[in-house]
C-alpha cells in the first residue's frame, strides 16, 4: 500500500499511514494501539475474538476489505481511498449484524405443524 519492498503484516495493518488514517475515522484507534502490542498474530487473533461483538465485528471486516484493496493495487487496479476503505468496512459490518440478528428471529420462530386444511 506504501509501495515498500519490506511491507509486513503488522506494518500493512497497523502503522502505514493510510491505515492509521482508517482506524482513526472508524473511531478504531484505541484497537489499533491495543493490537500494536500483541506478540504475534495468533496474540492478534486473540485479542480480537475478546472483543465486544460489535467492534468486534468492525475490526473484522476492516482487516478484509484492508486486505482485499492491498491485493487490487498489487495486482494493477486503482488503489481505493480510505474513504472508500472505510464506506464498505461500515456497510458490510451493518451487513453481517443484519443477517445475524435475521438468523435470531429465525431460530426463535415458533415452529409451525402442518395441520389438516
Amino acid at each position: 500500500m506504501c509501495a515498500r519492498l519490506d511491507e509486513e503484516g503488522g506494518y500493512l495493518f497497523l502503522k502505514c499511514r493510510m491505515v492509521k488514517k482508517c482506524w482513526l475515522t472508524l473511531n478504531l484507534e484505541h484497537v489499533r494501539l491495543k493490537l500494536i502490542l500483541a506478540l504475534s498474530a495468533k496474540d492478534m487473533v486473540k485479542s480480537i475474538l475478546a472483543m465486544d461483538e460489535a467492534v468486534q465485528r468492525t475490526v473484522i471486516m476492516f482487516l478484509w476489505c484492508w486486505w482485499d484493496a492491498r491485493n487490487k493495487a498489487n495486482a494493477g487496479e486503482k488503489m481505493q481511498s480510505t474513504d472508500e476503505v472505510v464506506f464498505r468496512t461500515i456497510r458490510y459490518a451493518a451487513e453481517t449484524e443484519m443477517m445475524q440478528v435475521q438468523e435470531v428471529k429465525e431460530r426463535h420462530k415458533p415452529h409451525e405443524c402442518w395441520s389438516k386444511p
